[in-house]
C-alpha cells in the first residue's frame, strides 16, 4: 500500500456519523460522540471476554493511564508530576492478569464546575456489577476515602489503599517525632475499618478494610553508614505493593510495540489506543489459555499474518 492511500484511508476513517453528532450546548452533547460506538463495542467485548463476576481472580485494582497527545482538545489533560504530562486520562480496572476489564476516559470538567467526588464516583461506576463477589480492590490515594471503604463494605467489596493525611474522618495519629523508623499507630472503627500511620523514611498513611492491624513483616532498609536491618511494616502494605501495579504493567505492554503514531485529529489517538489495549487485552487471554510461551512481538505479528494471509496475491508462477 502506498502511502499516499493510507493517508486517504486515514483521512476517511470513521467511527460514527458526524452528520447526527449533538450540538455543543444540547442536553445530548457527548465530548466522545466520534468514538461512543468503538468504547461501547469494546467495553461489552471485554466484560464478555473475561467475566469477573464467574472468574477465579479475586483482587482488582482501579488506576489511571495516559495518553500522550499535545494537540487541541477540551479533554485534554496536564498533569505535571506524571511521566507523560499532556493527553487523556483514562481510567481502568485490571485483575491480577494485567487484563483490563472496565475503562472510563476522562472528559473533564462537568457543567457548573469541579465535579466533587470525582475519586469515589469513578471507583462506584467501575465497581458495578461485582457487588457481593468478596473481591478485593486495591486502590491509591486519589480515590480512598473513609466514606468509600464503608459503602464498598456494604457491598462486600473489601479495599485496600494509602490515603492522604488530610482526608477527612481521620482519627488524630502520634506525631512523627514520636515515630522512628518501622514503627506504626493504627485505629480500627466500628465497622471493621483500619487505618494506619507507618513511619519510613517518611510517614504513610494506609487505610484497609482487609487484614488484621495487627499483622506485621519484615523489610530490609539501609541505614545511614550503609548497612541494612529488618524493620517491621504493616502486612496491609505488602499486599498493596504487590497488587497496585497491574495498570502500570498493562501500560508497558502496550507501549512496547503499540501504534505510537502522530495524529491531527484528535480522537485518533484514542482510536489507536483502543486498538492497544484490544491486542494487549487478547495477548493476556492467549497466555493465560494456551499456556505458551510468546513474546508480545510474535504475538502482534501473528495477528498481522491471520489479517492478510487470505487476501494476499500470490506471485505469479515462472514460465
Amino acid at each position: 500500500m502506498t502511502v499516499n492511500r493510507f493517508g486517504w484511508f486515514l483521512s476517511n476513517l470513521h467511527c460514527n456519523d458526524s452528520s447526527l453528532e449533538p450540538k455543543r450546548g444540547s442536553p445530548s452533547f457527548d465530548k466522545l460522540y466520534k468514538l461512543r460506538t468503538v468504547i461501547e463495542k469494546l467495553s461489552e467485548s471485554f466484560l464478555k471476554s473475561k467475566n469477573l463476576t464467574q472468574s477465579l481472580t479475586q483482587n482488582l485494582t482501579i488506576d489511571e493511564s495516559m495518553i500522550k497527545f499535545k494537540g487541541r482538545s477540551t479533554i485534554k489533560q496536564y498533569m505535571p508530576q506524571k511521566p507523560i504530562k499532556r493527553g487523556y486520562k483514562i481510567w481502568m480496572l485490571n485483575d491480577k492478569t494485567k487484563y483490563t476489564s472496565k475503562f472510563q476516559v476522562y472528559t473533564g470538567k462537568v457543567v457548573g464546575g469541579v465535579e466533587k467526588l470525582l475519586g469515589e464516583r469513578i471507583v462506584n461506576d467501575l465497581m458495578i456489577g461485582l457487588e457481593g463477589k468478596n473481591h478485593i480492590l486495591f486502590i491509591d490515594n486519589y480515590f480512598t476515602s473513609y466514606p468509600l471503604f464503608q459503602n464498598l463494605m456494604k457491598k462486600k467489596i473489601y479495599a485496600c489503599g494509602t490515603i492522604r493525611s488530610n482526608r477527612k474522618y481521620l482519627p488524630n495519629f502520634l506525631p512523627d517525632k514520636n515515630l522512628k523508623r518501622g514503627n506504626f499507630d493504627y485505629y480500627v472503627s466500628n465497622h471493621n475499618i483500619a487505618v494506619y500511620k507507618w513511619m519510613d523514611n517518611k510517614p504513610v498513611h494506609m487505610i484497609s478494610s482487609l487484614l488484621s492491624p495487627n499483622e506485621t513483616f519484615q523489610v530490609k532498609r539501609k541505614l545511614k553508614d550503609g548497612n541494612t536491618t529488618m524493620v517491621p511494616c504493616p502486612t496491609v502494605l505488602i499486599s498493596y505493593n504487590n497488587n497496585m501495579n497491574n495498570v502500570d504493567v498493562f501500560d508497558q505492554l502496550k507501549a512496547a510495540y503499540g501504534i505510537n503514531r502522530k495524529a491531527r485529529k484528535w480522537w485518533h489517538r484514542l482510536f489507536f489506543h483502543f486498538l492497544d489495549m484490544a491486542i494487549v487485552n487478547a495477548f493476556i487471554l492467549f497466555k493465560e489459555l494456551t499456556k505458551e510461551k510468546i513474546s508480545m512481538k510474535d504475538f502482534r505479528r501473528r495477528i498481522v499474518n491471520g489479517l492478510l494471509a487470505p487476501n494476499q496475491l500470490q506471485p505469479p508462477k515462472k514460465k
